[in-house]
């Protein structure tokens, strides 16, 4: 099976991609269906796919999640209200 990228940065995405998911949830308010919408159109995400570093694993979460919400057309939290130290359900 081919992969679209190196499996040395696969921690490192997944916790990006959650982290964010968790910050546009949680702290930007948006829904799960909004931010469906928002994902699948995100260049971001495009790039995400594709296995670009700076995307996967060169952005912090709320960085990555800034710049797709921004892209969306939407205004985006300066920054969170908290830093959990847990997994929220979300994420």
């Amino acid at each position: 099976m081919i992969h679209a990228y190196s499996e040395m940065y696969l921690e490192d995405a997944m916790s990006t991609l959650g982290e964010a998911v968790d910050f546009a949830l949680c702290d930007q308010g948006l829904t799960s269906a909004e931010l469906t919408a928002i994902l699948s159109n995100a260049f971001e995400m495009k790039q995400f796919e594709r296995g670009t570093t700076r995307v996967v694993c060169g952005m912090a979460d709320d960085e990555l999640a800034r710049d797709i919400i921004a892209h969306a057309g939407l205004t985006p939290v300066e920054c969170r209200e908290t830093y959990p130290f847990d997994r929220s359900p979300q994420y």
